[in-house]
């Protein structure tokens, strides 16, 4: 099977991932994203969203830390 990437044409690099994880549903996902939000040092890039500012980032066990649990809340936490 050939692959069907090709750098310089159709993407910029094709690295190889040293390790995998797969989220299956929204909770998860959701969950992680806060995690590493609350560990970015400088920047966050959020690109091609289109979701609801009022979604939660946690299922239904609040975290133990102070931060926010709605997205917009949670993102304006982040910024002060």
């Amino acid at each position: 099977m050939s692959n069907i990437f090709e750098v310089g044409e159709n993407c910029w690099d094709t690295p190889k991932a040293d390790r995998f994880g797969m989220m299956i549903d929204g909770a998860n996902y959701y969950a992680a994203l806060r995690e590493s939000m609350l560990k970015a040092e400088s920047a966050i890039f959020i690109v091609g969203w289109d979701i609801d500012s009022r979604i939660r980032l946690a299922s239904e066990h609040d975290p133990d830390d102070d931060a926010p649990i709605k997205l917009r809340d949670f993102l304006c936490y982040l910024v002060e």
